[in-house]
C-alpha cells in the first residue's frame, strides 16, 4: 500500500515553477478533474522568443548588456580564512531567517523609498558585500520568472532567465543614494530580460578561471515566489513529500530568499569548495546586522555601516589584547 513517486526532469526543459504546475495538474487528473485548455504550448512560446530576438530586438538587447557589462567584470574577493578547494563542488544549504520585527521594518522602507523589497533586499546584500570585500563595483547574478505574459502561468517548460545585476556605488554618498543607484540597475535589468542568459554568455564569451562555477558572477542572490503549500492528500491518496537534496554546488554563493508570514526567510547556499560552515554562519549573522542597520537609519554614508555588532566587537578587541 505504499509507492513512491520519482520525478526526474532536466532543467532544460522545466524550471522551479513548472513543477508546481505539474503537481497541481497531476492532482487534478488523479481526482477526475479535467484540465483547462491551453492556448499556447512551450514550443509556441519558444518559437516566439526566437522570432522576438532577431534583428533590430536582438541588437537593442545585446547593446544593453554589452554596454553594462563592458570592461572587465570585477572577481569579487571575499576576505576569508579559509582555504579554496575548487574540486570539491559539495553543495551545502544553511537556513537564514529574518524576524518578523525586522521584516516588516524593511517592507515598510522599501515601500516609503518606492522600490520592491526584491531591490532593497538586493542593495543591502551588495553593501553587505562592499563591507566584507571594500569593492564598489559589485556583479551580482539573480533569476527572474520571465512568466509576465498571462498565457505562460500555467506552462510548463525552462522559462527562467538569468540576469547580471551591476552597480558601482563610487562616490555614493549614502544608502540611499546606493539604493537608487541598484534600483536603476534593477529596472533596466528587467527592460531588457528577455535575452537568454546563455546567449549574452556566448557573445560576451568571458575569459573564465578553472575555479569559476559560474560565467560573468561569483555570487547570486534571489528572492523567490512563496513556495505553494505541499500537498498532503488526494482521493484518499495520504501524500509525503521526501526532499532529494542537490549534492552539486552551481555557484561558489548564493542568498536564495523568500517572503513568508513569518518574515523573510530561506537559505545560503555555497560550495564546500569555497567557503567553510563557519564562515557561512558568520555572513548570515553580519548581513542580517547590516539589513537591521539599515532598517534604522537608510541616510548614513555606506562606509559607517558595519558587518559586526557590538558584542563581536568587544569579543575581537578581547581577543586582540590577549590573556590579561
Amino acid at each position: 500500500d505504499q509507492h513512491i513517486l520519482s520525478l526526474i526532469t532536466h532543467h532544460i526543459v522545466c524550471d522551479r515553477i513548472s513543477v508546481s504546475v505539474f503537481l497541481k495538474e497531476l492532482v487534478s487528473l488523479y481526482e477526475g478533474k479535467s484540465l483547462n485548455p491551453m492556448s499556447i504550448q512551450y514550443a509556441d512560446w519558444a518559437e516566439w522568443q526566437r522570432n522576438q530576438l532577431q534583428g533590430e530586438q536582438l541588437t537593442k538587447q545585446l547593446d544593453y548588456w554589452k554596454t553594462r557589462l563592458a570592461n572587465p567584470l570585477p572577481i569579487l574577493e571575499l576576505p576569508t580564512t579559509d582555504i579554496p578547494s575548487p574540486g570539491d563542488q559539495i553543495a551545502r544549504k544553511t537556513p537564514l531567517r529574518i524576524d518578523r520585527e525586522l521584516s516588516q521594518r524593511i517592507k515598510r522602507l522599501a515601500g516609503e523609498c518606492h522600490v520592491s523589497l526584491f531591490t532593497f533586499l538586493l542593495a543591502t546584500f551588495k553593501l553587505f558585500l562592499h563591507r566584507y570585500s571594500g569593492q564598489h563595483d559589485l556583479v551580482v547574478g539573480s533569476e527572474v520568472a520571465n512568466r509576465e505574459h498571462p498565457e505562460t502561468i500555467r506552462m510548463i517548460g525552462l522559462l527562467v532567465n538569468t540576469l547580471v545585476f551591476r552597480t558601482d556605488i563610487d562616490g555614493a554618498a549614502n544608502f540611499e543614494e546606493m539604493l537608487k543607484r541598484v534600483h536603476n540597475t534593477v529596472v533596466g535589468g528587467l527592460e531588457h530580460q528577455d535575452l537568454p542568459f546563455e546567449k549574452l554568455v556566448e557573445e560576451l564569451n568571458p575569459t573564465r578561471d578553472t575555479d569559476q562555477l559560474s560565467p560573468l558572477f561569483q555570487v547570486k542572490f534571489d528572492l523567490q515566489p512563496i513556495s505553494a503549500a505541499p500537498l498532503t492528500e488526494m482521493s484518499g491518496v495520504r501524500l509525503e513529500r521526501f526532499a532529494i537534496e542537490d549534492t552539486q554546488s552551481k555557484y561558489a554563493l548564493r542568498f536564495n530568499l523568500q517572503d513568508t508570514d513569518d518574515g523573510i526567510q530561506g537559505q545560503v547556499e555555497y560550495s564546500r569548495g569555497f567557503f567553510a560552515d563557519t564562515t557561512i554562519a558568520n555572513m548570515i549573522r553580519h548581513y542580517t546586522n547590516i539589513l537591521a542597520a539599515v532598517s534604522q537609519n537608510i541616510s548614513r554614508p555606506i562606509s559607517t555601516y558595519d558587518v559586526i555588532d557590538e558584542t563581536e566587537r568587544q569579543e575581537i578587541l578581547a581577543f586582540s589584547r590577549g590573556p590579561t
